[in-house]
């Protein structure tokens, strides 16, 4: 009951308009790919309250594709005629994968491979079905993230774009406004106008996420950043002033920062003891404001806590973890999603067999995850990408 109390007052305070009733025709558990299979389905990532990008192999909308392609789910659609409601937005071998779209999903970016066969980025406009290449390397470009309206966007290459002779993966900042269309990376004609190296240092930068407008950048290194003998690998933030803070350390590792959209909540994991409480395994830690100092979210002994989603708003993290959290006796992997304002951490998913990775946080109300299970009673075999409502969910666990 209280997380359903919670769940109406984050609605009412952040949906606007149409979107406001998304939250009462969903129903609380929502099977996202077809009853016909999901393949290996992958990156599902929200845009908003309505879409959802992910990528797949599957034959998703019926057209016989056997190759991974990018797909987007429309919510509103969805419950408005029953429909599938899935978009493919790319086709052919091109292996993609990846997708991250603005808030209205008309902007999607996505990895995929070139014809010689290096992975690089494309941003395609799906009202106009516009396709442009972004970056042309020598090397592979991944792991691109759009902000929410689709100014910029962060991704990481192996690529050296400004010939600095620094090896491995850097972190890259695109600011559309200034890029030209027509000349993608490295792009001689004018400098690599509009395009930003956020990292300097050889090493495996990666996993960037951004906040509005760029102005917060966090990512995961295995490179020593900051020149304090740091091993391993970590995780980093620019600020708004250019500032790169590092927010994990050894002896052991971080991984998997989630930005909100402001930029002010950061949240991730690492099986390090940051704060000194003698915690073992991996935990989840936050930081509410850059100005405050990380906390530590989670605390079970040996502890599994993972891949960390922070909501639109940083008001909920969704995140995965084997530990019984909540008390009822689970022991698998399971979906479990943090109020931030309370401290309180409720289970979304109690199911034996079930196998939980990647979850996607979108607004505090809606919360998306993959499982190998049947959950809904379709019949399904093998993994599917599913949606849980948390308002309708109320104190309940699906399945």
């Amino acid at each position: 009951m209280i997380r359903a109390v919670v769940a109406a007052l984050l609605v009412s305070l952040v949906l606007p308009g149409p979107a406001h009733a998304l939250h009462r025709r969903t129903p609380a558990l929502v099977q996202v790919t077809p009853t016909s299979g999901a393949g290996a389905v992958a990156n599902p990532s929200w845009s908003g309250f309505r879409f959802m990008s992910f990528d797949s192999d599957a034959d998703i909308v019926g057209n016989g594709n056997s190759t991974r392609q990018i797909f987007v789910f429309d919510l509103r659609q969805r419950n408005r005629d029953g429909s599938l409601a899935i978009t493919q937005v790319t086709s052919g071998p091109g292996d993609y994968s990846h997708a991250t779209t603005a808030r209205r999903a008309r902007k999607v970016a996505y990895d995929g491979l070139d014809g010689g066969g290096v992975r690089q980025i494309f941003f395609v406009n799906r009202k106009t079905g516009a396709l442009t290449p972004i970056t042309a390397g020598t090397a592979d470009s991944r792991n691109a993230r759009l902000d929410e309206v689709g100014r910029v966007m962060v991704f990481e290459s192996e690529a050296d774009f400004f010939n600095t002779g620094e090896t491995g993966s850097q972190i890259y900042l695109v600011e559309f406004r200034a890029a030209d269309p027509s000349c993608p990376y490295p792009c001689a004609a004018n400098g690599n106008a509009g395009l930003t190296q956020i990292t300097n240092k050889s090493g495996n930068n990666h996993s960037a996420s951004t906040s509005k407008a760029g102005k917060t950048i966090a990512f995961e290194s295995d490179a020593d950043l900051l020149g304090t003998g740091e091993s391993g690998n970590q995780v980093y933030l620019r600020n708004e002033a250019g500032t790169l803070m590092r927010f994990s350390s050894g002896p052991g590792s971080g991984h998997n920062p989630s930005l909100s959209r402001n930029g002010r909540q950061i949240v991730f994991d690492s099986d390090s003891d940051l704060l000194n409480t003698s915690s073992t395994g991996r935990q989840l830690f936050m930081q509410r404001r850059l100005t405050l100092p990380i906390e530590q979210m989670t605390a079970a002994a040996g502890g599994t806590s993972r891949e960390a989603s922070v909501s639109t708003r940083g008001r909920q993290v969704s995140f995965v973890s084997e530990d019984d959290l909540a008390g009822l006796g689970s022991s698998g992997p399971e979906l479990f999603v943090l109020n931030v304002r309370r401290g309180t951490i409720d289970q979304v998913t109690n199911g034996a067999s079930t196998i939980i990775t990647q979850p996607a946080h979108s607004t505090g109300v809606f919360t998306a995850f993959i499982a190998d299970g049947d959950l809904v009673g379709s019949g399904t075999s093998g993994v599917a990408l599913y949606l849980v409502n948390l308002f309708q969910l109320g104190s309940a666990t699906v399945p």
